[in-house]
């Protein structure tokens, strides 16, 4: 066999043998369906040519292709529920018919013209699927080469011209497998820039498993997966595997999640002697149902938030994700805007409150009475103007107080106001004041002590706002 000869057999039992770029992640179902017809006449043309120049020999062989031709028809079958699942078992099948018949094509001359249509075939397959392979990529706003895209139209150009002028005569047989060498070469180069974007690329998987874990939940059990309070035992089992299911991903890929997909429930559950492992949802609600029911509303919300965010993040991009139902993407979506639109928070009073401050008195105390306030299921409050008048320097801190039929709750609010001096607070995250702190929904009595320290003489000015949501 002739030195090309041999480069253009490794060639073809590669590509017979390959992982398709396109197959760890295609761009949409009907990639998925071109990449199953791609293994399927990638072997048919390989029996087909190894029954064109040995069919004594090929016979051998027929049974087994046929046999792996059926296991990928009935992986096909399962691709819409488990696309990688699917695609691997195709593969594996596929593998094993190549390699069976590697040693038969060993000792054929692929050089003459029926072999090189078969590995030219081959080749324009690995271009559509590199080329599909990067637009799954830019959808989800993956960054891939520019270079790879013009190499391959190139190549695509290339392969089609040899096809071309084999088949009318005007390229001999050596002439076409001299240019497969480069051919190979552009594909190899393509993988190469792809490769670069493998640690974005992986990203996207993580994120796509994540978004269809939720997307099963939602679809499962609706607006009730995040009231956590409603389920079962069973129903709260699946919302722990959710919950546990960002750490998972990231340790299997080996990436780190966007923030968005991610949160970490650990140091929440510790402060409750709580561990995050199997049933860990039941023995929270079990334990503070009874003795701190703010406190449970609390760490629901803490929880939600764990459900809400990632739903919230995916919702534009279940559809370009493999193994979602169109049903589970509808009621994804229909739990997303539900679980956005309770999380909005809307301004339920606004005041501005005025401390004169007077020479030779230099700390002081003010007390607002800010009236009935009706509030959903958070509440936050927020100081968005803090400034002074007449050179005065002065910090200030706050209580707000609201007092319902059956719960009050305080909110601390450390250093809402710094003007040229030092106010030190804790850096723990604050409910409330930081973040919206979960309460009881209903109607409240609401006041506000303001302590102060004041160098000078002027006016503080605060202009502040309450908000709620649910």
């Amino acid at each position: 066999m002739s030195k090309v000869g041999a480069l253009v057999l490794l060639g073809l039992i590669a590509a017979s043998l390959a992982f398709p770029m396109a197959l760890a992640q295609p761009s949409s179902q009907a990639n998925v369906e071109a990449v199953f017809d791609s293994i399927v006449s990638n072997l048919r043309g390989l029996l087909a040519y190894l029954e064109s120049v040995n069919p004594a020999e090929a016979a051998k062989y027929r049974e087994a292709f046929e046999k792996a031709i059926s296991k990928i028809e009935e992986a096909r079958g399962r691709a819409r529920a488990d696309p990688e699942g699917a695609l691997r078992e195709a593969l594996k099948a596929q593998s094993e018919a190549a390699r069976g018949a590697a040693g038969l094509l060993k000792t054929l001359n692929v050089t003459a013209p029926p072999g090189l249509i078969v590995a030219l075939e081959v080749k324009l397959r690995m271009v559509e699927e590199l080329n599909a392979t990067i637009q799954y990529l830019k959808s989800f706003n993956v960054t891939v080469d520019p270079e790879a895209e013009t190499i391959l139209e190139a190549t695509k150009t290339k392969i089609l011209e040899l096809k071309t002028g084999l088949a009318q005569g005007f390229l001999n047989a050596t002439q076409v497998a001299t240019q497969l060498v480069n051919v190979n070469k552009n594909i190899s180069t393509v993988k190469v820039l792809i490769a670069k974007s493998k640690c974005e690329w992986v990203k996207v998987q993580a994120v796509n498993a994540v978004a269809r874990g939720l997307a099963s939940l939602t679809a499962k059990h609706g607006r009730e997966a995040l009231d956590l309070e409603k389920l079962g035992p069973e129903a709260l089992s699946e919302v722990e595997a959710v919950l546990r299911l960002p750490e998972e991903v990231e340790k299997v890929l080996g990436v780190k999640l966007p923030p968005a997909f991610k949160c970490n429930l650990t140091p929440l559950l510790e402060e409750h002697g709580v561990k995050l492992e199997p049933g860990f949802l039941g023995k929270l609600i079990a334990k503070l149902a009874v003795g701190n029911r703010s406190k449970l509303l609390e760490v629901i919300g803490e929880i939600r938030k764990c459900i809400v965010q990632p739903l919230i993040a995916s919702e534009a991009n279940l559809e370009k994700i493999l193994g979602i139902a169109r049903e589970h993407i509808e009621k994804a979506k229909s739990v997303a805007e539900e679980a956005r639109k309770a999380e909005e928070l809307k301004t339920v009073k606004t005041l501005e409150v005025r401390i004169e401050v007077f020479p030779r008195v230099q700390k002081g105390e003010e007390v607002v009475n800010i009236g009935t306030l009706t509030l959903g299921e958070t509440v936050q409050v927020k100081v968005i103007e803090a400034r002074a008048e007449g050179g005065l320097k002065i910090m200030a801190n706050g209580v707000l107080t609201l007092k319902g039929e059956k719960q009050t709750y305080e909110i601390n609010m450390p250093c809402m106001a710094d003007v040229d001096m030092r106010c030190a607070r804790i850096q723990a995250i604050i409910q409330g004041y930081d973040q919206p702190m979960r309460i009881e929904p209903g109607v409240y009595s609401a006041t506000l002590k303001i302590s102060w320290e004041a160098r000078g003489v002027g006016v503080l000015i605060l202009k502040i706002i309450i908000e709620t949501s649910g």
